[in-house]
C-alpha cells in the first residue's frame, strides 16, 4: 500500500463518514477523494510530472492536506514552506528545492511576488483564496475529472522535502520517502493508540509537521479537524467536534489549560495529547493533568526521523510516587515501536544505564530521511551505516529512560519552533560593532526558551540592545530575533580558544 492508497481505502470503507472539517466546511471521505483526484488531474494537465516539486506557502486549511494527498497520488514531491520566514529566507529554500508549482494562501502575495521575481524555477502559481495568481485552486478542481488515478510509485520514491532550522547559506531539506512517511503513520498510530473512532485535531502550523505525521489520521480513517490557533476558539472547537487526540507543543497546551474560561468547556472527549517539539515543564504537565486528566503522551523525534523516536506514555509517569514522577516527567521516554535508539560515547560504545554519562542519541528505523536534498556532504555527516546522528546529548537512568541534556547542534526551541543559534549569530556578525557573539536559548515562562545573544563588542564601537535587536528584526523572521542581549568584556573560551557555550549558558539556567 502507498500513501495515495490510504485515501482510496478510506473512501471505499467509510464513504459517507466525515473526513475533513475546516472553518464550517465538512467533507466526506468520498468527497475528499473526488476533490483530490480532480486536483491531481489538474496538476498533471498543466504539465507537472512525477518527481516534480510542488511548494505550499499557506496557513492551515483543508486545502493544505488535499495538496499533500494529491502529491501522494501522483508522485509529486511536496515542499511545505515556513510562512513565517522572510522573503530572502524563503528564496534560499526555493532555490534549493526548485519547485515548479507554488500554492499561495491568502496573506502571502507579497512573499509570492518576491519568489516570482527571484526563483525562475516556479512556472505555475496557484492561489488558494483571494489572490492574483495565474490559477485558482477551486477552478482547477471544478474543471477537472474526479476519476481515480493510479501512478507507478515505489516505496523509496521521495514524497516530501521538510526543511530543518538552518535556512540560510546551506539549507537542509530532509528528503522523506513514501515508505518513511507510511511507517511513521503506522508507528505513531500504534504508540498513540489511534483508532478510526478518534476525532483528530491538526492544531499546530502544518508546515512544521514532518511528512509522515500528517498521515496518522489518514492511516486510521479518523475525522480530521483543521484549524489555526486561538485559545478560546480552539477550546470551543474541541468541545463541538468532540476532539479525542491531537499533538502540539507546551506553549499551546499552556495557553489552553490556563485560559480563564477553560472550566466552561466540556473537554472530556480528549483521551490523548502528544506533547512534541520541546520539553514540557513540570508545572504545565501538572496543570494539564488537573484540567484534562492523565492524557499526556510526550514524544521526541526530529524532522529527519519523521518525528519518530522516543515516547513517554502516561503509564510511565502517573503510577509513580511524587518524587520519582517529577523526575520521570523530565524524560523523553524509550524507543517507539520499530525504532532502534542508542546513546553512544565518542567511540561509538553504548553508555551504561544509571551512570549519568552524557552522550549522543542516534536513531535507526524505516522512518529516517533518505538524506538532505541536494546536500550530500551534510547527509554523509549525519547518516552513518543506517544510523541518524541527532547531535542531541542525553543520559539514561537506571530504568532505561532517556533524558535530553543539551543540543549539540545549538538549536534553540522556542514555542516548539526550532531556531538555529548559528543563523542568528551570522546576522549579528553583519553589524560592525559586533566582535564576537554567542546566541543561546534561555528559560522563558511562556515559550519554554527564548533567544538571547551575549555580545563582545569590537574595540571603539558601541551599540545599544534595542539597535541590535532592530538590526536582527530587519533580517530574520520575527521569532528568530534575540529578545534580550547582554554585553560582556570577554566571552568564556575552551582550551582550543573556541567560545565555551556551556559556560555561557550556565549563567542563565
Amino acid at each position: 500500500m502507498t500513501l495515495g492508497d490510504m485515501l482510496r481505502r478510506n473512501a471505499r470503507i467509510y464513504p459517507t463518514k466525515t473526513s475533513l472539517v475546516y472553518d464550517g466546511e465538512r467533507f466526506t471521505w468520498r468527497g475528499t477523494l473526488a476533490r483530490v483526484n480532480a486536483l491531481t488531474r489538474a496538476l498533471l494537465g498543466i504539465g507537472v510530472k512525477k518527481g516534480d516539486r510542488i511548494a505550499i506557502l499557506s496557513d492551515n486549511s483543508h486545502r493544505y492536506l488535499e495538496i499533500y494527498l494529491a502529491a501522494a497520488q501522483a508522485g509529486f514531491i511536496i515542499v511545505p514552506l515556513n510562512s513565517m520566514l522572510t522573503p530572502a529566507e524563503l528564496n534560499g529554500l526555493v532555490l534549493n528545492a526548485e519547485p515548479v508549482v507554488l500554492f499561495c494562501g491568502k496573506g502571502y502575495l507579497e512573499k509570492k511576488n518576491h519568489l516570482k521575481s527571484g526563483c525562475p524555477c516556479i512556472r505555475h502559481f496557484i492561489g488558494l483564496e483571494d489572490h492574483d495568481c495565474n490559477y485558482d485552486y477551486e477552478d482547477l478542481i471544478r474543471n477537472s475529472s474526479t476519476q481515480d488515478i493510479y501512478s507507478d510509485i515505489g516505496p523509496d520514491d521521495i514524497f516530501s522535502i521538510s526543511y530543518t532550522s538552518g535556512t540560510t547559506g546551506n539549507p537542509k531539506g530532509a528528503a522523506l520517502t513514501h515508505r518513511a512517511c507510511y511507517m511513521a503513520a503506522i508507528i505513531h498510530s500504534l504508540e498513540w493508540r489511534v483508532t478510526p473512532a478518534d476525532n483528530y485535531l491538526f492544531l499546530g502550523r502544518l508546515f512544521f509537521a514532518a511528512g509522515g505525521s500528517k498521515f496518522i489520521p489518514f492511516f486510521r480513517g479518523c475525522k480530521i479537524v483543521v484549524t489555526g490557533f486561538e485559545p478560546a476558539g480552539t477550546l470551543e472547537l474541541i468541545e463541538r467536534e468532540r476532539i479525542s487526540t491531537f499533538s502540539t507543543g507546551p506553549t499551546i497546551i499552556n495557553s489552553l489549560v490556563t485560559h480563564p474560561d477553560v472550566s466552561r468547556y466540556r473537554l472530556d472527549s480528549i483521551r490523548s495529547i502528544g506533547y512534541t517539539s520541546a520539553p514540557m515543564p513540570a508545572a504545565i504537565w501538572q496543570k494539564a493533568n488537573q484540567v484534562l486528566g492523565e492524557v499526556g503522551v510526550s514524544t521526541y523525534g526530529l524532522t529527519e526521523t519523521n518525528a519518530t523516536g522516543l515516547i513517554l506514555h502516561p503509564e510511565d509517569v502517573y503510577p509513580l510516587d511524587n518524587e520519582l514522577r517529577q523526575k520521570r516527567l523530565g524524560s523523553v521516554g524509550k524507543a517507539m515501536a520499530l525504532m532502534d535508539i542508542r546513546v553512544i560515547d565518542p567511540e561509538g560504545v553504548d553508555v551504561d544505564w544509571g551512570k549519568g554519562e552524557i552522550c549522543e542519541i542516534i536513531i535507526k528505523g524505516q522512518t529516517l530521511t533518505a538524506g538532505y536534498w541536494n546536500n550530500p556532504s551534510e547527509s554523509a555527516k549525519t547518516i552513518k551505516d543506517g544510523w541518524f546522528y541527532t547531535g542531541d546529548l542525553a543520559t539514561i537512568d537506571e530504568d532505561g529512560y532517556i533524558y535530553i541534556v543539551d543540543r549539540k547542534k545549538d538549536i534553540i526551541i522556542s514555542g516548539g519552533i526550532n531556531i538555529s543559534s548559528r543563523e542568528v549569530e551570522e546576522v549579528l556578525y553583519q553589524h560592525q560593532a559586533v566582535g564576537e557573539a554567542a546566541v543561546i536559548g534561555v528559560p522563558d515562562q511562556k515559550w519554554g526558551e527564548t533567544v538571547k545573544a551575549v555580545i563582545q563588542l569590537n574595540d571603539s564601537f558601541s551599540v545599544t540592545e534595542k539597535e541590535l535587536i532592530d538590526f536582527c528584526r530587519s533580517r530574520l523572521a520575527s521569532y528568530k530575533k534575540p529578545t534580550s542581549i547582554d554585553f560582556v568584556r570577554d566571552l568564556p573560551r575552551t582550551s582550543s580558544g573556541k567560545i565555551n557555550r556551556r559556560l555561557v549558558r550556565e549563567k542563565y539556567w
